[in-house]
């Protein structure tokens, strides 16, 4: 289990981030990307979510976001 990823953010999509952490593009599901830049860093607190058929990463900007 992840507690946060911390990187520079590479690409925004529509309803995610791809925050690249040494040479590994983690695809993290956030509210508001658009309130992340390209090329900053950022400690994103994720919550991971394992379920049958997909693993998804939910990201937050603080950990009293990602416990509410």
């Amino acid at each position: 289990m992840y507690d946060y990823i911390k990187g520079i953010v590479i690409r925004i999509l529509n309803n995610a981030i791809v925050l690249d952490n040494n040479g590994i593009g983690y695809l993290i599901h956030v509210s508001n990307p658009y309130s992340f830049e390209i090329g900053n860093e950022y400690k994103i607190y994720v919550y991971q979510q394992i379920t049958e058929d997909e693993h998804a990463l939910y990201g937050f900007k603080t950990i009293e976001e990602k416990d509410l």
